[in-house]
């Protein structure tokens, strides 16, 4: 029997017949016993370009999180009228509101944009 194949013994099944199943395997280059056909699997190499898209989206996120760092201690000041003792604690809420809802929200928009796509939920 070759290599990477398995037999499979029936109740119902006579000994004359065999049954053969492939055991799956990524990396696999036997050839197929009904076809006589090699398998090959190609090396697609590194991902350069999903890697790079993954850095940047950290990043984007990275940047917008850090951008308003250092406008919430005024606005929570001025605008919300909170004393200073309270601004680092306020600000730290402000920030972690933030990313809590971001945290929240990727699931329904992730769901929305399954259905129905990436560009009409960028866009909207």
């Amino acid at each position: 029997m070759a290599k990477g194949y398995a037999k499979l013994d029936g109740d119902n099944e006579e000994k004359d017949e065999e049954k053969v199943i492939q055991i799956i395997s990524t990396h696999s280059n036997d050839t197929d016993p009904e076809k006589g056909e090699k398998t090959v699997v190609k090396d697609e190499g590194f991902p350069r370009v999903e890697l790079l898209m993954a850095y940047l989206l950290v990043i984007g996120d990275s940047i917008a999180l850090s951008v308003s760092g250092p406008f919430i201690p005024e606005m929570c000041s001025t605008r919300f009228g909170i004393p200073d003792a309270w601004i680092g604690i306020a600000s730290g809420l402000v920030n972690g509101t933030y990313s809590f809802a971001m945290f929240l929200s990727s699931f329904y928009l992730g769901h929305v944009s399954d259905e129905h796509g990436r560009k009409p939920v960028l866009l909207f």
